[in-house]
């Protein structure tokens, strides 16, 4: 078995043999939906800006209503993203497993000797 390998090693490993992805997917996951948080919250702020320069009741309307709306849109938004990132995770698990299969077949092969004489 090999030994683990750092984040940082793998980065620069030009042969590609191990991916990188599976063990940054978390956090990337993480930071995307935190600065989406921080960009919904400066979009509600400045709704609410623009609605009271609109006027009292523009402005008491983006008090009310900002925060039911951004918060339905930022939900749909994480969703997606969470969807987005889990296909991802599930593509390289698809390539780990496939790798196994292949090694595990390699093993349980038949050599020359074993297989049987053609009819």
């Amino acid at each position: 078995m090999e030994s683990p390998r750092s984040v940082l090693s793998m980065l620069f490993d030009s042969s590609f043999d191990v991916f990188v992805t599976r063990r940054v997917m978390g956090v990337l996951y993480l930071v995307v939906v935190v600065l989406y948080g921080l960009a919904a919250m400066v979009f509600w702020i400045g709704l609410l800006v623009g609605g009271f320069q609109q006027g009292a009741a523009a402005g008491l309307a983006a008090l009310i209503l900002g925060p039911v709306v951004v918060g339905i849109v930022y939900f749909l938004v994480v969703l997606f993203l969470r969807i987005y990132f889990e296909l991802i995770v599930v593509l390289f698990k698809i390539a780990d497993n496939t790798a196994e299969t292949v090694e595990a077949l390699r093993g349980a092969s038949p050599g020359p000797a074993d297989r049987p004489e053609p009819a």
